[in-house]
């Protein structure tokens, strides 16, 4: 039995739903390794798959899709939900934050707050974007999403080629630049988190930030074997598997693809550069591989 992610590489919920759907109703879809091109075959039918894990930015116009999931007969699902509230020059292409809401109440309604894990992710600290303003951002969504969840995920912005090959060019260009806290300023910060959470009934987790940790914070499990028993109704038999260091995962399949979110946000790890994944909005639903491919 599999857990699916769906995933960590694109926004599947937002923008491949056609896809998604397709590849549903087929019991399958096909998975390329981004460095040495090998694909694997990935069983999707309900008797192969124990769970799914959706991460996404706008669930907004997921409802049907998940309708027709739990007609072919899925039953179990979980989503990671990334709402920032970050400013259009960070997040150009990403929807309002009162529909983003909206949605999230919705889903914790239908399945549970249980199911629903809010991701503040990442923190990225800036002249412009002080402590001070983020700690004002995570505030107001963590009161407008009381009820909605149980617990909300955050870590600092990791520094990859990708992400300063996107994030710095305009960084520079609104006279502003990246700041690095230290270790004990971030500590201080995440406390203060943790306690605006625990005001809202969340507890907090932090992703990959071991360092961090304290009695008030967990690590985070973005895809945890409890949440999903605890939706299952069953105990799952998953082993943990990080997916790099200080990564608190249980086993799962990732499917999607990278550089096909059009989202655009500056800081993502997963486009190479945001005019590449503009371009490949439209994918072929027909197509096993989420990726651009001829038409059939």
């Amino acid at each position: 039995m599999t857990v699916i992610s769906a995933s960590r590489r694109t926004d599947l919920p937002a923008f491949h739903g056609a896809w998604l759907r397709r590849r549903l109703q087929e019991g399958f879809c096909e998975v390329r390794h981004p460095f040495t091109g090998a694909v694997n075959h990935v069983d999707l039918t309900p008797e192969a798959v124990d769970a799914f894990v959706f991460w996404s930015k706008d669930f907004s116009r997921f409802q049907p899709l998940l309708d027709e999931a739990e007609a072919l007969g899925h039953r179990v699902f979980a989503f990671q939900y990334t709402l920032n509230a970050y400013p259009a020059w960070l997040e150009p292409r990403v929807a309002e934050p009162t529909v983003l809401v909206k949605a999230a109440q919705a889903l914790a309604k239908r399945y549970s707050p249980a199911a629903l894990v809010w991701r503040y992710d990442p923190i990225l600290i800036t002249r412009e974007l002080s402590i001070d303003d983020h700690l004002r951002r995570f505030g107001d969504l963590a009161r407008r999403l009381e009820g909605a969840t149980e617990q909300v995920t955050t870590s600092f912005l990791d520094r990859y080629r990708k992400t300063d090959r996107n994030l710095l060019p305009i960084l520079a260009e609104r006279g502003d630049r990246l700041e690095d806290p230290g270790l004990l300023e971030r500590r201080e910060w995440v406390e203060r988190l943790a306690a605006i959470a625990r005001r809202h009934g969340m507890g907090l987790s932090l992703c990959c930030e071991t360092d961090l940790l304290s009695p008030n914070t967990a690590k985070a499990r973005c895809v945890d074997r409890d949440r999903l028993g605890r939706l299952a109704g069953r105990p799952l038999d998953l082993p943990a598997r990080p997916t790099r260091k200080g990564c608190g995962c249980h086993a799962s399949v990732d499917i999607g693809g990278y550089d096909t979110c059009p989202h655009g946000c500056r800081y993502c790890y997963a486009n190479a550069a945001s005019d590449v994944a503009l371009r490949r909005t439209e994918v072929d639903p027909a197509h096993p591989i989420l990726e651009m491919a001829p038409r059939r």
